[in-house]
């Protein structure tokens, strides 16, 4: 997918190059058309299993000021697993991850 919006296009850059996810959401204002100069990314990431999500969340937060992302990022950075279990859970974000978030990066699968 060509991104348009330069900010977003080098985050998930980042995001693939440092944690190789299977998927990467953009959720909130931006994933609505409703953001404005002031809004921020709102970023799930979601990789394979049995991987310690805090610390991938604490490496890529690192990276973007590394790299000058000039932009708040929200990240959250889940398992296939968890996603799957807590997408239809209302009280939490992943339901609305999963009904309005856009899909900006998928791992190809091979055929």
């Amino acid at each position: 997918m060509k991104l348009k919006d330069p900010e977003l296009a080098k985050i998930v850059e980042i995001v693939k190059r440092e944690i190789f996810p299977e998927k990467i959401i953009l959720f909130g204002s931006r994933a609505v058309n409703k953001d404005n100069r002031r809004s921020d990314y709102d970023i799930l990431c979601i990789v394979k299993k049995s991987r310690n999500t805090r610390n991938l969340e604490k490496k890529l937060y690192v990276m973007f000021a590394r790299e000058g992302i000039g932009k708040a990022v929200d990240l959250i950075v889940e398992t296939e697993d968890d996603f799957s279990k807590y997408k239809n859970n209302t009280y939490m974000v992943y339901s609305e991850v999963s009904r309005h978030g856009k899909t900006v990066y998928e791992r190809k699968t091979a055929a």
